[in-house]
C-alpha cells in the first residue's frame, strides 16, 4: 500500500511540476514583451484595430514570406485566418513550422489594406501546436485551465442529528 501511494505521488509530484514549467513559459515570454492580450488568429484577422498600439500574442504556423513580410495561418494554411508581419526576416522559417508570435498592431494605413502587425519576438516552438509552451484553441488564443466549480452543498436541518449534508453536487 505504502509502495502505491508514494508512486502517486511522486506522479502528481512530477504533473505540477510539468504543469508549472508550461504556464511559466507563456508567463515569461508575455512579461518579456509586455503582452496584453493573448487572441486568436480570427479575432485579430476580423479587427485588427481593436488592439491598435498594444503587443498582442498568438500561435500559428509559417506559410511564407513575400520580401520582408511573413505570413502565418492556422496548420491547414486557411487563408481566413492569414496574419503577415511586417519588417520579419523569415531566414529562420521553415514552412510549416509553428510558433507563437508577439506583435505591436500599428494604426490603419490609409487604404486599409493590411493588418500593420510588427514583430515583437518569435518563440519557435519545439513540439507539436507549441504544446510545450502553452495549450492554444485551434484559433491560436492561450487557454487557461478553469478552476474547478464550486462545491455546492444541500444542508438539511433537523432533529437532535443536527444538521446532515443531503446532497453534494458540483455547479455547471
Amino acid at each position: 500500500m505504502r509502495a502505491i501511494a508514494t508512486i502517486a505521488f511522486g506522479y502528481a509530484v512530477l504533473a505540477s511540476t510539468e504543469c508549472r514549467s508550461e504556464t511559466a513559459l507563456w508567463k515569461a515570454f508575455a512579461a518579456k514583451t509586455n503582452v496584453m492580450r493573448w487572441v486568436g488568429r480570427e479575432s485579430l484577422v476580423l479587427n485588427p484595430y481593436k488592439y491598435k498600439d498594444r503587443v498582442v500574442a498568438f500561435q500559428a504556423w509559417y506559410v511564407g514570406s513575400i520580401s520582408e513580410t511573413a505570413i502565418f495561418s492556422d496548420r491547414s494554411g486557411n487563408l481566413n485566418q492569414t496574419l503577415s508581419v511586417q519588417s520579419m526576416s523569415s531566414k529562420s522559417l521553415k514552412k510549416g513550422d509553428a510558433v507563437v508570435i508577439a506583435v505591436q498592431v500599428s494604426g490603419p494605413d490609409t487604404g486599409h489594406q493590411s493588418e500593420n502587425l510588427a514583430l515583437v519576438e518569435l518563440y519557435h516552438c519545439r513540439k507539436m501546436a507549441c504544446s510545450e509552451f502553452a495549450n492554444f484553441n485551434n484559433s491560436g488564443e492561450l487557454m487557461l485551465t478553469e478552476r474547478p466549480k464550486p462545491l455546492r452543498l444541500m444542508i438539511q436541518g433537523g432533529g437532535s442529528a443536527g444538521k446532515q449534508i443531503v446532497e453534494e453536487k458540483r455547479e455547471d
